[in-house]
């Protein structure tokens, strides 16, 4: 078992992304190199079941309210055997009563690349 932190894009995390608008405003030369930190220690990629996902692009869960409190089921990440379209990674979700009850009839899924 390993130790997972609240990833830079995950839709639960909304302070980080007023927290960023501050910092990038404020601090314009480092903005670059900041992203780039905080990207390696909160990217939350690799394989796993449960924690909090990773995305290439955006996490879907922004666009619909109904999936913003979903959780993270399974991530499936590229690495040297499986490719997920050009270095993609794919998540499926699952609301938190359904995981509750152990319904895995609902469960959401996406996959995204670079």
């Amino acid at each position: 078992m390993q130790d997972d932190y609240l990833g830079v894009a995950e839709v639960r995390n909304r302070e980080y992304k007023e927290i960023w608008d501050e910092v990038s405003k404020k601090y314009p030369e480092l903005e670059r190199d900041l992203d780039v930190e905080l990207w390696t220690a909160f990217g939350c990629s690799g394989h796993k079941m449960g924690g909090y996902a990773y995305f290439t692009q955006n996490d879907p869960r922004e666009y619909k309210e109904a999936y913003k409190d979903w959780l993270l089921l399974l991530q499936i990440d590229t690495d040297d055997r499986i490719m997920w379209g050009d270095a993609g990674v794919a998540n499926f979700f699952i609301a938190p009563d359904d995981l509750r009850k152990k319904d895995f009839s609902r469960v959401f899924y996406t996959w995204d690349c670079c």
